[in-house]
């Protein structure tokens, strides 16, 4: 919560309630297959950075704000993996982020009299794919597809409408005393949406919870990422790319680059935190709500 101080603002921990626990329930299943000692893998795809300008404060708010998410739930598996003993076990074992970019070997000539940004891209041949679908595949059983974000607006309940779709074969489920994940339809689906990301198709695919498949997918992705940054226009392996984090052993979350590539030093990975006091005199804060809701 957000406290008023001596006429100012107490904005050090900015303790603002969700309604939703997407990420916090996400987390609570890998810390209990962490002390059970079991295998579990997440793997969460999203835009390098929210549609817009990146180094724009609305932009920049909300990648902030992601930042912040991102390393409560490292940190929170971190302090699991200590308290179980696990001494070999890094977080990312359990948890990682991707994004999706492409790049264009052959970058076109020609591109004066557009803007600046579109300059930028076009000579750089580097492109980002923005990720729109909401979509979950979970343990090969079910798949859900629909219209809500993770978000304020999407996920209080009250405020936009949703709409979703699951999809599951009741001759294909999941059987937790075998551990051996279904084959179905929806397994289909999900193995064709890593090739395609991935460019190929590989054994360990068939088996996303074992460590092998968990840095085989970050070594393939790592591998994009460095395409993608490279300063030669190089065609990339399928699409995925590792976010730029870097994660500790203890959780802590820091930027791989100063800012986005083919974007200025405005445009930070981490984002930036936008507090009252910051804001010009006579702005009106009824406009932009504490709640950030987008």
């Amino acid at each position: 919560y957000q406290r008023r101080v001596h006429g100012g603002f107490d904005d050090s921990e900015w303790n603002v309630p969700c309604k939703h626990q997407v990420p916090a329930e996400i987390v609570a299943r890998i810390e209990a297959k962490i002390r059970a000692r079991e295998r579990f893998a997440v793997y969460v795809i999203v835009p390098l950075y929210p549609e817009g300008v990146p180094e724009s404060s609305a932009v920049q708010a909300i990648l902030y704000w992601q930042y912040k998410t991102v390393e409560m739930m490292y940190a929170r598996i971190a302090r699991a993996i200590e308290d179980s003993g696990l001494r070999d076990a890094h977080p990312t074992d359990y948890l990682n982020f991707y994004t999706l970019g492409q790049r264009d070997p052959n970058p076109p000539k020609g591109h004066k009299g557009l803007p600046k940004r579109q300059q930028i891209h076009l000579q750089t041949g580097r492109f980002m794919i923005y990720v729109h679908s909401k979509l979950m595949i979970v343990d090969d059983t079910y798949s859900i597809l629909g219209s809500a974000n993770i978000n304020e607006r999407s996920m209080a309940g009250d405020r936009d409408t949703e709409l979703a779709v699951g999809m599951m074969q009741p001759a294909y489920q999941n059987n937790p005393e075998i551990f051996d994940l279904p084959k179905g339809e929806v397994s289909g689906f999900r193995k064709s949406c890593w090739a395609e990301h991935l460019g190929s198709y590989d054994p360990n695919f068939e088996n996303p919870h074992d460590i092998e498949c968990v840095r085989l997918v970050n070594q393939l992705a790592i591998a994009n990422w460095r395409l993608y940054c490279d300063s030669t226009p190089t065609q990339l392996s399928g699409h995925l790319m590792k976010y730029p984090y870097l994660i500790s052993d203890d959780g802590k979350v820091s930027a791989a680059l100063p800012h986005f590539p083919d974007s200025d030093s405005g445009a930070q990975i981490l984002g930036t935190s936008q507090r009252p006091q910051d804001y010009p005199v006579n702005f009106d804060l009824k406009i932009l709500p504490y709640l950030l809701t987008t």
